[in-house]
């Protein structure tokens, strides 16, 4: 059973502009969005997700984006240090609901930011971390040892890619990504990194994503017991042998996120 946390999109709305997506001149309906993020959740669910849910907060728009609240690892959670102002008032919340669920709460100095799991995802036992927009590169090594896992720091350099999990999608036996998101430096160390994990499992597809598939949100899909929730039409190749399951997110996309963005793995 994979465990989700989400958030009702109750007070989601583009108030203020901290990527390249965001307009406040682009209305959201929220009306749509409402029932994009509910036929979401019940096709999650029909995949074998089990949902839980934290409340949304009037004034925190963003709040919706669950997988930036921290990353989580077994019961502890590394709670995240919100890059932007505007989303700082995110974090006492996000730290009650933990608490209040049975895990560690882990909290970063103040001057570090790190922006949870849009930042950081787990490939087999590897943990890539981007940095260069939302994280700072000392979070990498403050996580690495508090849990003593191995890192891959990721250096992102497409503002419209500011997080990880926008340009770098993990699935099973298969990494999908958008290798012009990343520094040549950057591009050669995950593809080093990718080839010794190959070596170990056995298996292994690297897939590169082209310019109009990573900007329709490819990458920022979810894997589930098999099924890939994605919201794009686009994936040719990419989700080859496996299920698929197309989900319009397309008033989220307008706030720079989508799928993976709006989920959580606990």
């Amino acid at each position: 059973m994979t465990d989700l946390l989400v958030c009702n999109p109750a007070y989601f709305n583009i108030d203020y502009e901290i990527n390249p997506w965001m307009s406040i001149e682009n209305d959201i309906d929220s009306g749509l969005a409402t029932a994009q993020w509910e036929k979401m959740c019940n096709t999650l669910e029909q995949t074998g997700a089990n949902l839980h849910y934290i409340e949304p907060m009037h004034g925190l728009p963003d709040m919706v984006f669950t997988a930036n609240a921290g990353l989580v690892y077994g019961k502890t959670i590394v709670l995240s240090n919100f890059k932007h102002p505007e989303r700082q008032g995110e974090k006492p919340f996000f730290k009650d609901w933990f608490l209040k669920n049975g895990y560690r709460v882990v909290e970063l100095p103040d001057h570090i930011s790190f922006e949870g799991e849009g930042d950081a995802l787990f490939f087999e036992n590897t943990l890539f971390m981007g940095y260069g927009f939302r994280t700072d590169p000392e979070a990498h090594a403050i996580i690495s040892k508090a849990f003593n896992i191995d890192v891959v720091s990721c250096e992102l350099v497409d503002s419209r890619f500011y997080h990880l999990d926008t340009c770098f999608l993990p699935l099973k036996n298969r990494i999908v990504y958008h290798r012009q998101a990343f520094s040549k430096f950057s591009q050669e160390l995950i593809l080093s990194k990718l080839m010794d994990i190959g070596h170990e499992t056995g298996v292994l597809d690297v897939l590169n994503v082209h310019e109009e598939q990573a900007q329709d949100f490819l990458c920022n899909s979810i894997e589930i017991n098999g099924t890939v929730v994605t919201p794009s039409d686009m994936f040719s190749l990419s989700f080859s042998g496996k299920e698929t399951s197309i989900c319009d997110v397309s008033e989220f996309m307008k706030s720079g996120g989508a799928i993976k963005c709006l989920t959580l793995k606990l």
